[in-house]
């Protein structure tokens, strides 16, 4: 069984966005913070 968020939460517009994240090798930083931010 899968989990897709952008299927049960469709109305909320802040899953699924696409953060640009540059060049400055901040990568995990952006995903600790979006997986924190969408619980």
């Amino acid at each position: 069984e899968t989990f897709d968020a952008r299927e049960q939460w469709s109305n909320c517009p802040t899953i699924g966005q696409i953060r640009d994240q540059g060049s400055c090798g901040s990568c995990w930083a952006f995903g600790a913070v979006e997986a924190i931010s969408d619980r």
